[in-house]
């Protein structure tokens, strides 16, 4: 699988989040019903553990154990592993794809 590289120059024009960020998966639903109730992917465990306790498995979910580099605790850790959805676990170096 091939893979790409940020160039160093352009690391920081995506240092920021693109788009809205929800921070309350209420408020996500709701948008997302409004909107013609899509897919939704979540982006780190924490969001990912709030919408399963929200009953809403996302489409597609980026996990690694971590948030805010530290690792999770282990609520969320268990919530994360009691899922059924396919797994695929990837290396990341910093700024690539």
């Amino acid at each position: 699988m091939a893979s790409l590289r940020l160039p160093d120059d352009l690391r920081e024009a995506f240092k920021e989040p693109m788009g809205r960020v929800y921070t309350d998966p209420a408020t996500l639903l709701r948008d997302a019903k409004t909107t013609g109730d899509g897919p939704i992917v979540a982006v780190g465990d924490v969001v990912t553990y709030h919408l399963r306790q929200a009953n809403r498995e996302p489409a597609v979910a980026f996990i690694d154990g971590k948030t805010e580099r530290e690792a999770v605790n282990d609520e969320v850790q268990a919530t994360l592993a009691e899922s059924d959805a396919e797994r695929v676990n990837v290396e990341n170096p910093p700024a690539t794809l």
